[in-house]
């Protein structure tokens, strides 16, 4: 756990060979919708999202914009333009619904908690929503969000080891083959072919190992 700026908090996790770095924070409502507050944690992002690995960056932000809040949000912040700016720079996604209620009090309410993700992380959402069996008496609503970073091997298929073939098996198995007779028909040569076969398979399945490759995995 980390500590950055002022109402900043990160966490970075470790989960096998993806590095996931997790930005917590607050920001004071503006002034005003065209006051753009300098000492806001906001402006200490860009160096926090340049660091390698995947991000995901959420908390409350105060802020207001069409983008997050829907169509029923008819204000907005030229803050929340500095935000769009600084998540579009990262290539930050929102994974908050548009138009999700994340605040209520004295008969208002607004979508002010957000959160957003690396593209990668985004393709992994499971759900993201209110989930009211996590209140705990604030008027903000805690917001669920899953992710599916469980990974799944390949299905590896065994194949022969040509390199490790027993050559000499193979010759003496060659002197048991039996040469083709007299053909005087069509029938008589797809017989033969199908001996062919049987009689070269029965071969390798006796002399060349099978070997099975190593797993490769990959993320859901």
């Amino acid at each position: 756990m980390e500590y950055p700026a002022p109402n900043i908090v990160s966490l970075t996790l470790q989960i096998e060979s993806r590095t996931i770095h997790i930005h917590n924070i607050y920001s004071k409502s503006p002034n005003s919708y065209t006051h753009i507050n300098q000492e806001s944690p906001i402006f200490k992002l860009p160096q926090l999202l340049s660091k390698p690995g995947e991000h995901v960056l959420l908390g409350d932000f105060n802020l207001h914009h069409p983008i997050w809040g829907g169509p029923q949000c008819f204000t907005r912040h030229d803050m929340a333009d500095e935000l769009l700016r600084v998540v579009n720079e990262a290539d930050l996604q929102l994974l908050t619904p548009p138009g999700t209620i994340t605040w209520e009090a004295r008969g208002q309410s607004s979508t002010v908690d957000l959160i957003f993700s690396s593209t990668s992380l985004e393709q992994k959402v499971i759900s993201c929503y209110v989930d009211l069996n996590l209140e705990s008496g604030s008027d903000h609503h805690p917001i669920s969000t899953q992710f599916s970073l469980e990974r799944a091997p390949q299905v590896v298929k065994p194949r022969r080891n040509w390199k490790k073939m027993d050559s000499e098996g193979i010759a003496a198995g060659a002197q048991h083959l039996r040469p083709p007779q007299d053909m005087h028909s069509s029938m008589d040569l797809e017989n033969y072919i199908s001996y062919l076969l049987r009689f070269i398979n029965q071969l390798i399945k006796n002399t060349v190992p099978w070997f099975k490759l190593a797993p490769e995995y990959s993320y859901k």
